[in-house]
């Protein structure tokens, strides 16, 4: 199953395309529910794989599986692509997907900063949605 990364957030999020990370408007608007009331801009997100696979996810099989390295990139990718938006207590929502399980809303939301996007060994969860603060 290909994955998704939805995010979402108050900012206009402008289009990317680049080797690790795809950025467009979002085509799946069962999503749109999971997210704050206050965000008005949903888009869609691929990673480095030709699918859009590409974001390190725990393996429940193998906690201690170390993230590969175009993975890494993807999460770096999408570190520098959330710096560019305005700064506010959160720049961001994210929820991570895979196609044909979009409704299946998250079950739990976390906070996290762009410092813990970059550190090494992040994982995404697909029952989980972030929200992404611009420090820790």
């Amino acid at each position: 199953m290909c994955q998704r990364l939805y995010i979402a957030s108050t900012h206009l999020l402008p289009q990317l395309r680049s080797p690790h990370l795809v950025v467009a408007p979002m085509h799946e608007p069962s999503v749109r529910p999971w997210f704050s009331a206050e965000v008005v801009n949903v888009a869609e997100a691929r990673g480095h794989v030709e699918c859009g696979c590409g974001f390190p996810v725990i393996n429940e099989r193998r906690p201690d599986q170390a993230v590969l390295r175009e993975d890494a990139e993807t999460v770096k990718a999408l570190a520098t692509y959330l710096t560019g938006l305005a700064k506010r207590k959160y720049i961001a929502e994210l929820v991570l997907s895979y196609v044909g399980l979009e409704p299946e809303a998250p079950t739990n939301w976390r906070e996290v900063s762009l410092a813990d996007l970059l550190a090494p060994g992040f994982r995404f969860r697909t029952d989980e949605g972030l929200r992404v603060r611009p420090h820790p």
